[in-house]
């Protein structure tokens, strides 16, 4: 089952316009993402992260 970033519960709401700016939807669709890359995204925070990263059962130490 895919997770909507949306569905989250993220605590900057602005953050989801700049993945789905990228096309990201979904926690899937980030999986590919590298965590600097991920990081250096407008408004994006390491709890932000963490959550997206938990969302997909990977470590958010990961690069």
């Amino acid at each position: 089952m895919t997770t909507k970033l949306s569905d989250l519960g993220l605590r900057n709401p602005k953050l989801l316009g700049e993945p789905k700016r990228r096309g990201y939807e979904t926690a899937d669709d980030m999986k590919h993402v590298p965590t600097t890359d991920a990081l250096r995204m407008m408004g994006m925070g390491s709890k932000s992260w963490q959550k997206i990263c938990d969302a997909l059962g990977r470590d958010p130490a990961r690069t």
